[in-house]
């Protein structure tokens, strides 16, 4: 109902039904519980067993898998954007872990 309200500009008073109120709270309730706190749980559960270089790592690359799963999954269009964005990520990973001819950071 949201994206009926923008893109026919309508008073948000007229759109709004309150039959649409459960499934959007449900909804609502997924994507804060599950999408956003079972994920973040988990992420913290799992950082126990890797060490800090590691996580950081696995936070910066964070990006680069959304990208991927959605080009994949989704069949999103990659542009240049994205690409020059991806490449400064990876660059930076591998200066800031020593593959790039400085062995002393052991961090992203």
């Amino acid at each position: 109902f949201l994206f009926s309200h923008f893109t026919e500009m309508k008073p948000l008073s007229e759109s709004f039904n309150m039959q649409h109120f459960p499934k959007i709270a449900g909804l609502l309730l997924f994507s804060g519980l599950i999408s956003t706190g079972w994920t973040a749980l988990s992420e913290q559960k799992a950082m126990r067993f890797i060490s800090a270089a590691e996580a950081t790592l696995i936070y910066t690359m964070e990006p680069l898998f959304a990208t991927a799963f959605a080009f994949y999954f989704l069949h999103e269009e990659v542009g240049i954007n994205t690409a020059v964005g991806a490449a400064l990520i990876i660059t930076a990973c591998l200066l800031g872990s020593g593959h790039g001819g400085h062995s002393d950071a052991d961090t992203c």
